[in-house]
């Protein structure tokens, strides 16, 4: 969706279409509810009943306005006061996540399958997050060596890798340990299985794409 707007129009229209899809929801919501059993009306506004986790209203949101904060960061990084408009935002980013955390957001209940039809200050408390990690990560990033095989480094370079097996082996590992651990054990076993399997992953995907490099290189050199 994102490219086919580039295509035809100004990278703010993805901004614009992110602020909509908020703003649309309670409407799209009302509308649609009645046929939310229909797979393809679904997709659109999500339905706690089916394993459909990111409907389009709201979550393009977040894809949205990640991918506006991308290209912004990527334009003016290098400017002058840049920094400066940083150490003044992550001040106000971290009373704002902190007042909107105590006086406004409600979880939503996974028990009852609402991450599949978020509330809306769910999609803010997502947003604010992502916003605060940004701005704090850009201001000490500095200040951190990333290793080769570190946890920063791991992580960012096997993402997608990361997502998928994780997920694979979130959904199936709870439903094996239940068979020899404690619900409270299991949730720490898998916290701390997954930190590791995760860097695990990461660690592997920088290797492997280090010898595929290495092989491109080879056979450019030897042609």
């Amino acid at each position: 969706l994102i490219i086919l707007i580039l295509s035809k129009f100004s990278v703010y229209l993805v901004f614009a279409a992110g602020l909509l899809s908020i703003i649309l929801t309670p409407f799209i919501r009302s509308k649609l509810s009645a046929y939310a059993s229909n797979y393809f009306i679904s997709i659109l506004i999500g339905n706690v009943q089916l394993s459909i986790y990111w409907p389009l209203f709201p979550y393009f949101s977040l894809v949205a306005f990640g991918f506006l904060i991308s290209y912004l960061y990527l334009k003016f990084n290098k400017k002058k006061h840049f920094r400066t408009g940083l150490a003044w935002l992550t001040p106000i980013l971290l009373i704002v996540f902190i007042l909107f955390y105590i006086f406004i957001y409600t979880p939503p209940n996974m028990a009852k399958g609402e991450i599949k039809v978020p509330p809306l200050g769910h999609v803010f408390f997502l947003l604010l997050i992502f916003f605060l990690a940004l701005s704090l990560i850009e201001l000490f990033l500095n200040k951190i060596r990333i290793r080769k095989y570190g946890l920063i480094n791991s992580y960012s370079r096997g993402i997608l890798w990361i997502f998928a097996l994780t997920t694979i082996a979130g959904f199936n590992l709870p439903m094996i340990l239940k068979k020899f651990l404690p619900v409270p054990h299991i949730i720490i076993f898998l916290g701390l299985f997954m930190l590791i399997f995760a860097w695990a992953i990461g660690a592997l995907c920088i290797k492997l794409n280090e010898k595929k490099i290495n092989i491109i290189f080879r056979k450019a050199v030897n042609l």
